[in-house]
């Protein structure tokens, strides 16, 4: 684990995305999530982007982007990180519908 500490940002949009590399940048474990695969499997490229945008207005000195993306746990490889985003959507699926049975069994007939 890294001296920053660890966090998780839910929404892998443009919020979610700066606020991921503000915290990569300083050293935290980062986990970004979102519930839509294709917009998650997209924040590589559009994080690696951003970075190379922020070094050539000297706002960054060093766009690590492998580093950063493996502080976050994604893979730099699009193909891979693909597979991986499709398996934690199928395995988040079954959580959230054995969830929501439990919480139907729960209510009144």
């Amino acid at each position: 684990m890294s001296q920053g500490g660890q966090v998780g940002i839910v929404g892998a949009g443009l919020i979610g995305r700066a606020r991921a590399m503000v915290f990569a940048r300083a050293d935290w474990q980062v986990q970004l999530f979102d519930t839509n695969a294709a917009i998650l499997a997209a924040a590589p490229g559009f994080i690696r982007q951003g970075l190379d945008d922020l070094a050539t207005h000297a706002l960054v000195e060093d766009p690590n982007t492998t580093k950063i993306l493996a502080q976050w746990g994604l893979p730099a490889d699009p193909a891979r990180l693909a597979a991986r985003m499709a398996w934690r959507d199928q395995r988040l699926t079954a959580l959230m519908a054995h969830r929501m049975a439990h919480k139907k069994a729960q209510l009144p007939s």
